[in-house]
């Protein structure tokens, strides 16, 4: 018999799509969302900032949380949709027994990254809102009092069909559009995003394995390539006219290390170039 997964945001681009794949794994996935979606089967309505209460004969195994707020001019949205939504997520899981619990976190969190590498042990300074957030709510999935085990998984860029809220995203929609390109570090290499559907089967492997300890991942794609190859690459595949500017080294340029995550945890990532050729494939 197939255990009860619980899932906020998945109304969102990275939820909606671990949905689709636990969905059609046939696993038990109930929704936490703000909105109806017809596209869903089974959803519960719930404002995360408020106590979570669902019905007490539902036995959740684990619970995956992708919900969550990234734009904001002052902290108090931050709290209200990441810091105490989380920690409301924690007291259900402390009440109810929840074995499990996926967080996805951010890279953001490191703030201003000066290393060539980044790795889980980065040094992290001077964060920004969003990102700050993000660590808070870290801190508290991974309380020692909490009766669960936690993943939290620091995320580059995520795309696949649709995304728009990353580098590799909004690249492509200037270059489809042919305006002018501006970058930084055009040689330096690149492998800071991840495929949406690659991350979910990941999400779909740890949840089939026991959590024995609340640990921190940090994960992107394989074999890097430089940033105006994937400028390149994505100009010949949409015919584009846009000129490209390159702008004085302002802006560090680092590389995603996946070695813990590959030992630890057998994440495998696909390779840069096949992360971006999908996307781009997808969204012509």
């Amino acid at each position: 018999m197939k255990k009860n997964i619980l899932l906020t945001g998945a109304n969102g681009f990275v939820g909606y799509n671990i949905y689709k794949l636990f969905d059609k794994k046939k696993y038990n996935i109930i929704c936490l969302i703000k909105k109806k979606n017809i596209h869903i089967k089974n959803y519960v309505i719930c404002d995360l900032s408020k106590k979570i209460k669902l019905n007490k004969e539902i036995n959740i195994h684990a619970i995956i949380h992708c919900a969550g707020s990234d734009k904001g001019r002052n902290f108090f949205k931050f709290y209200k949709n990441n810091i105490l939504a989380t920690q409301n997520l924690v007291d259900f899981a402390n009440l109810n027994k929840v074995k499990k619990f996926i967080f996805l976190s951010s890279i953001s969190v490191y703030g201003d990254i000066n290393n060539k590498k980044l790795k889980i042990n980065s040094e992290i300074i001077n964060p920004k809102l969003y990102g700050l957030s993000k660590l808070i709510c870290e801190k508290s999935i991974q309380e020692k009092r909490n009766k669960f085990k936690s993943i939290s998984i620091r995320l580059p860029g995520i795309i696949g069909k649709g995304s728009k809220k990353n580098f590799i995203s909004k690249l492509y929609k200037n270059i489809s559009l042919s305006k002018q390109i501006k970058i930084f570090n055009p040689n330096s290499l690149f492998n800071n995003c991840i495929d949406v559907e690659e991350l979910s089967k990941f999400i779909f492997q740890l949840i089939k394995i026991n959590f024995k300890k609340h640990d921190i991942l940090i994960v992107g794609s394989s074999n890097p390539v430089r940033i105006i190859d994937v400028v390149d690459l994505m100009k010949a595949n949409v015919k584009s006219k846009s000129k490209i500017k390159i702008l004085k080294n302002e802006r560090n340029s680092f590389l995603i290390e996946n070695t813990y995550a590959n030992q630890k945890y057998k994440y495998k990532p696909i390779s840069t170039y096949y992360t971006i050729t999908k996307f781009i494939k997808l969204n012509i």
